[in-house]
């Protein structure tokens, strides 16, 4: 999955590209206005110390645009399935005293 491509101008400095591909590669539901957006404003908000890597552009991806909703299988939610039993979920953390 990694296309990106590191380039040496000189010996001094490379660059690391990275392509619209690569950001339909993990979102395929975009088109590819939509990845150049993604990777400029990946760009923008560069940090050096954590760099641009499949994480960071997935994360940006998903923050700017929605992910499609899988279809509907017909089967009910977890939440449904317990609340169909009576039972109650408390996903806050156990305290001991």
């Amino acid at each position: 999955m990694n296309s990106t491509h590191i380039i040496i101008d000189d010996e001094n400095e490379i660059m690391i590209k990275w392509h619209v591909d690569d950001v339909l590669n993990i979102r395929p539901d975009l088109t590819k206005d939509q990845a150049l957006d993604v990777l400029l404003e990946c760009k923008s908000r560069h940090d050096a110390s954590v760099g641009i890597n499949w994480e960071v552009i997935e994360i940006t991806a998903d923050c700017m645009f929605d992910r499609p909703k899988e279809p509907d299988d017909g089967q009910p939610s977890w939440e449904q399935e317990w609340s169909d039993f009576g039972e109650t979920y408390d996903d806050s953390p156990p305290h001991l005293y």
